[in-house]
């Protein structure tokens, strides 16, 4: 079922809300129930609420709601699936933690709350019901983002639509890593007959792994040597990542890596964790540790950052409807600013950060407009630094039509005028560091993503801009600036011919 909170242009509840709805509906019903989200902490609030309603039923009803995702401890995960099998457990609201890999048993319904970026995703999620030969439920809630509405409003695309193509840059030495931890938990790696196998990086791999007291070195060969499963050990967003520990009251919570500690857990942050409300008191990125308090507020925060970056080595180039465009490396340095903090969308402060920056080379592409393209955008009194911002978010939006991706791995950024020519420019980069072989494939088919961005834009029935063309859940820079107008008249520059 396509369920679309949005349907009339507005939407009176967000979706989670709704998701929280649907999933009290399915659990009072006595449908054993998983529902999946797009982030922890949406997974954790939509938790909290189901919670909070059904309490006013039964107790016992809301203690049989739970969340569930990565940075849980492994013997609170093992508890959760072990209560799904048993049937004591109703509704489960996890992260894709739950997408693959552990076996839950027979469920009835599945939630999907947003479009989780490809049609592989959705139909792993919905196959969690079912598994038994009876009727089972899969309903996917819309979120009013670009990628969620197009479907919407085009049902037969979704529901005839291929699954991706898998692409993976096997050269990429922090996949390469991964698949070293997954081999030595099976069989000791001999260093020189596996070298086939993983390539010429295996030389400077194995002592970093070692050092990371992941890998020990025996008579027979390397063998895995971390704390848990191997696959659990293996990170898909930053493998050799460093790892914070939260910490209240001397006890471990859960661990995060650097980045995702940067966005969730900074020092002033609202921190959800199994649907308790936390404070976070103090970051050490020395340690490193994250200190944290019980709280009972009423708001949250969101981070803000900075993107800076410089081009490395540009690997190919080629010409789409009279502009250049490039693909090549790139090093990318996010800085975190400060944090809002809001209680619902209203703006109650704003509070600086000093955090070391992040760094890390990775692959993109990137286009330079041409210059009567800027003329026309200055000559309409349209603003371009505002066009080209709502042009990237549109570009990404719209990425995982094309290209087997993650948007919320997908990194934009946008200069009326970058570098030594000091011109306009649009990079799209690709989160995962090393990158990983995706962004080749969508600088081939730029004209198609052209194509569709401007198609969507022009077409959403709003005046300046919102949640289902050119704003961004994402966006580091809270939306602003952004120009409707501008993007209309910079993506069909974009597409040229094409029209």
């Amino acid at each position: 079922m396509l369920y679309n909170p949005f349907f009339d242009g507005l939407g009176e509840r967000s979706t989670h809300q709704e998701t929280k709805d649907l999933l009290l509906s399915c659990v009072k019903n006595d449908l054993q129930s998983l529902c999946f989200t797009g982030s922890r902490k949406m997974a954790e609030l939509i938790t909290v609420w189901a919670r909070e309603d059904a309490r006013r039923t039964s107790a016992r009803l809301a203690n049989s709601i739970s969340a569930y995702r990565t940075g849980f401890l492994p013997e609170e995960r093992r508890a959760i699936e072990r209560e799904l099998k048993e049937g004591t457990m109703k509704g489960v609201v996890s992260t894709n933690a739950l997408e693959l890999g552990i076996d839950l048993g027979s469920l009835d319904a599945v939630l999907i709350s947003g479009f989780p970026g490809t049609m592989i995703s959705v139909r792993q999620q919905a196959g969690r019901a079912g598994r038994r030969s009876t009727a089972s439920l899969a309903i996917l809630i819309a979120q009013a983002n670009p990628l969620d509405q197009y479907f919407m409003h085009h049902p037969d695309r979704f529901f005839k639509r291929a699954h991706e193509n898998a692409i993976v840059d096997v050269a990429n030495p922090y996949i390469v890593s991964g698949h070293l931890l997954c081999a030595t938990s099976e069989l000791p790696l001999r260093e020189d007959g596996d070298r086939e196998f993983f390539g010429d990086s295996l030389d400077s791999l194995l002592p970093e792994l070692v050092a990371g007291n992941l890998l020990r070195k025996t008579p027979r060969g390397f063998v895995y040597t971390g704390r848990g499963r191997a696959s659990e050990a293996v990170s898909l967003s930053s493998i050799l990542s460093e790892t914070f520990r939260i910490v209240c009251s001397g006890r471990l919570l859960e661990t995060l890596d650097r980045a995702q500690a940067y966005r969730e857990a900074h020092k002033g942050a609202i921190l959800l964790h199994e649907g308790e409300t936390y404070l976070v008191n103090e970051m050490d990125p020395e340690t490193p540790t994250i200190r944290v308090t019980p709280t009972d507020v009423d708001y949250s925060t969101q981070p803000l950052k900075e993107i800076h970056l410089t081009v490395v080595e540009t690997l190919d180039q080629r010409v789409v409807a009279g502009m250049r465009s490039f693909f090549g490396e790139v090093e990318v340095t996010e800085q975190y600013t400060g944090y809002k903090i809001k209680r619902g969308d209203t703006i109650l402060g704003l509070e600086p950060l000093s955090l070391p920056p992040l760094s890390f080379r990775t692959k993109a592409f990137w286009f330079n407009p041409q210059e009567h393209s800027e003329q026309k955008v200055e000559s309409a009194g349209l603003d371009l630094a505002a066009g080209l911002h709502g042009a990237e978010h549109a570009i990404i939006a719209l990425m995982p039509l094309h290209v087997l991706c993650d948007r919320w791995n997908i990194g934009v950024f946008s200069s009326p005028a970058f570098g030594e020519d000091g011109g306009p420019a649009v990079f799209v980069y690709d989160g995962y560091e090393g990158g990983i072989g995706l962004y080749e494939k969508a600088f081939e088919i730029l004209p198609d993503l052209f194509e569709t961005a401007y198609h969507l834009v022009r077409d959403c029935g709003c005046e300046k801009g919102c949640p289902s063309c050119i704003y961004s859940p994402k966006c580091g820079n809270d939306n602003q600036p952004l120009d409707k107008n501008a993007t209309i008249l910079l993506l069909a520059e974009f597409c040229g011919s094409l029209l």
